[in-house]
Parts: structure tokens; C-alpha cells; sequence
């Protein structure tokens, strides 16, 4: 079986995109760090409204907006697992006034070389990594069993149980299990966190990937395994999905990133408020005790380089 929905969706997403992007502003001459922000920013989240992202991001957005002195307007463009949004920042002026918020590193290092799309990791400026998600498959409670190694024996017993695939990579994640253990799985698509934790809820399906949205809805959903390369801050209890005999691990970082050819003091201004932004206290408190995450803050440059390692370490597995 195969869950690569976001090769089966990308053309219809990426003509949705092409078709928003002449809602651009209309280019102007290049802006300079002496003048630098002097209007809104706006901060693209490429996920639905609602999941782990669009909610830290909310947050981040305000402490931005406060460390640059203008206001940062949060726009969900969805799609794709991210690609919807990131082909709309690569196509926007490079001038500092369109950013993106999200799994940067799945973006540019796993979207990028395994899906239909137009853009690559070159294609964008670099601003700093903030936080990580707590990649995890999770169930339903009252479900009869409790860790992965149950679901598989539930899922071989129950030829067609629905589970949520959130396309991108946690779609190959899920491939990876059926393929492994020889499971026959129902994919029900979602574009948000949100959206796949109200499908489990709801009872239309038994297991999802989620990005850290889970913690929010403790006493209704529970962790099955991390799909990080450790296991969860907020769950150790729960074994990596390395750990239970999968040999993969999902990138995790939550960065912040600009069209290429960003002018080098513009950047330098947003980064300094990126930094600026993590560090604030209403951030610390929808990351960590909220989204039981942890804030880790990475400079533009380090997390290019990440990327770079990353994309070639994830190069085979996009061709499996």
C-alpha cells in the first residue's frame, strides 16, 4: 500500500498557489535595515488553522511583531505538508515582508526532494530555528491497546482500521509500519493537527500522526511512540519508533525562513528579532507547558547547515 498523498495532491495544490500568488504586493523598491520594518510583516503558517504550529505560532507572531516595532499578521496557506506556503514565499519579494513559520527542515530537506514541487533548500533565506515538535502517533483512549506494538497486533487483526495521514512524511512513516508488518491501513487525509485529533476523537480513525497538538487534549488522546530521534520531553515513558524496530526518525526543528536573496541586513534584523521572540515568556508557556515541547533556538546559518546534512541523509528514503 502507499500513502504518498502529497504527490497525488501537489498539482492541484501548487495551481491554487500560483493562482493567490498575484495577491502579492506589488514590488517596490528594495528595503534597507535603516527603514526596516515600516509596515506589517506577514508570517506565513503552511498548516490548517488550529494544530501545534498555527498555535505557538500565534504566539510567536505577537513577541515578533513586538521586537520589530510593527505588527506580524499570521496567513494559514495550507497544502502540501507545508509546500503549499513554502512555493508562496519562494515566489514573494525578497524585501523581509513575508516569512514563514513551520517544519522547516521537513520543507526544505524531505519536500523538497520528494515531492512534486518547485522550489529547493537554496530558494530560501535562513532565520533561525525556535522550538521542535514532539512528533509522536497517537490513538484515541479507550482504545485495546495502549503502545505501537498493540495497535500492530490490533491493525493485523482488523484488516482496513482508519488512520490519519497528514501527507509530507508522516504519510511515509505510516507506509513504513504497513509495509513492515504487513498491515492493510485506511488513510483519511487532514490537513491540521487539529483536524486529525478531532478525526480520532470523533472515532473515524484509530492512529495519527501529530506534531505536539496532542497535549492538548490529554485524558482523550495518548501517545503511542515519538517519532523523534529521542523519545518525547513530555512523555518518556513512551519507546522512538526507532526504538520499536523502525529504523526512521522525522525531522523536528520549527524555524522561520524568507525568500532568497533577503538583503544581508534585513536578515540580520529579523533574525535578531526571531532570537528576540523565543525568548519570550508567553512563547516559553505555549511551547513548553502547553504543547510540552521544548524551546530550542538555532541561527540561521547552523540550521542551513542541518539542512544541508539532513537532505542527504534523507535522499534514499525519498526513493524507497
Amino acid at each position: 500500500m502507499s500513502f504518498d498523498l502529497s504527490r497525488r495532491r501537489m498539482l492541484g495544490a501548487l495551481c491554487v498557489t500560483l493562482g493567490l500568488a498575484g495577491l502579492a504586493l506589488p514590488a517596490s523598491a528594495p528595503a534597507t535595515a535603516s527603514d526596516f520594518p515600516n509596515k506589517p510583516v506577514t508570517m506565513i503558517v503552511p498548516y490548517g488553522a488550529g494544530g501545534s504550529t498555527d498555535t505557538m505560532g500565534r504566539v510567536f507572531a505577537k513577541a515578533l511583531g513586538e521586537a520589530l516595532g510593527q505588527p506580524v499578521v499570521v496567513v494559514n496557506r495550507k497544502g502540501g505538508g507545508g509546500s503549499v506556503g513554502a512555493s508562496f514565499l519562494k515566489n514573494s519579494a525578497p524585501d523581509g515582508y513575508t516569512i514563514l513559520l513551520g517544519g522547516i527542515d521537513e520543507i526544505t530537506a524531505w519536500n523538497a526532494i520528494a515531492s512534486q514541487v518547485d522550489f529547493t533548500a537554496d530558494d530560501f533565506s535562513y532565520l533561525g530555528a525556535v522550538a521542535n515538535y514532539q512528533n509522536a502517533l497517537v490513538a484515541p483512549e479507550g482504545q485495546p491497546f495502549s503502545t505501537l506494538d498493540e495497535f500492530v497486533d490490533y491493525a493485523k487483526a482488523n484488516p482496513g482500521t482508519p488512520v490519519v495521514a497528514q501527507g509530507g512524511m508522516s504519510a511515509k512513516f505510516l507506509d513504513r509500519l504497513a509495509s513492515a508488518e504487513g498491515l492493510e491501513l485506511r488513510a483519511i487525509n487532514a490537513n491540521s493537527g487539529a483536524e486529525a485529533m478531532q478525526l480520532l476523537i470523533a472515532g473515524n480513525a484509530l492512529m495519527s500522526y501529530s506534531g505536539g497538538i496532542h497535549a492538548n487534549y490529554a485524558g482523550q488522546i495518548k501517545v503511542l511512540a515519538s517519532l523523534n530521534d529521542t523519545r518525547l520531553s513530555g512523555y518518556p515513558d513512551k519507546p522512538t519508533f526507532k526504538e520499536a524496530g523502525y529504523d526512521l526518525a522525522m525531522p523536528s526543528m520549527i524555524g522561520v525562513m524568507a525568500p532568497a536573496a533577503l538583503p544581508d541586513d534585513i536578515a540580520a534584523t529579523l533574525e535578531a528579532a526571531v532570537t528576540k521572540a523565543a525568548a519570550d515568556k508567553d512563547f516559553l508557556t505555549v511551547v513548553e507547558d502547553r504543547l510540552k515541547s521544548k524551546v530550542e533556538l538555532v541561527s540561521g546559518a547552523d540550521m542551513q547547515v542541518l539542512i544541508g546534512v539532513m537532505t542527504e541523509k534523507l535522499r534514499p528514503l525519498a526513493t524507497d
